[in-house]
């Protein structure tokens, strides 16, 4: 994953998702300490976690023109587990109301203006991700 670590703030780590890019930059914003609820995170972590927004969607307009973006911090893959083990972090969900074409591929988002699809699988090349990552990185 460190291939596509895009930023990291004093409290948190900024990772490209390795995944799936069906959402152009979709990202995880992982808190560096072992956090289990939000309730746990300091003041200080959601001053950070504040800056971290501004840099990535500002980035993120820049690189990709991005319309808005969906935060969520859900843990519920944790509870999958007996115990579970969860860790506070956050999917970034880029939005785009127009299709947008990097590298040659065509990025659409057809259910802009709704709620995100949770279970996308636009798998692209390690190659074509560590592009998507520089591109960011230029706005950072």
């Amino acid at each position: 994953m460190n291939n596509f670590l895009l930023f990291e703030t004093k409290y948190y780590q900024v990772f490209l998702n390795e995944d799936d890019q069906y959402y152009l930059g979709r990202s995880v914003v992982l808190l560096k300490r072992m956090a289990r609820t939000l309730s746990e995170v300091t003041p200080e972590e959601w001053i950070d976690l504040g800056l971290v927004v501004r840099i990535y969607e500002r980035a993120l307009k820049k690189a990709f023109n991005a319309t808005n973006f969906n935060w969520s911090c859900t843990l519920n893959t944790a509870y999958q587990n007996n115990p579970p083990d969860p860790q506070v972090y956050w999917h970034v969900r880029p939005r785009y109301r127009k299709q947008f074409t990097f590298n040659g591929q065509i990025f659409r988002d057809n259910l802009f203006g709704r709620h995100y699809q949770a279970k996308t699988k636009f798998l692209l090349s390690p190659q074509f991700h560590l592009r998507i990552a520089e591109e960011i990185r230029k706005y950072l």
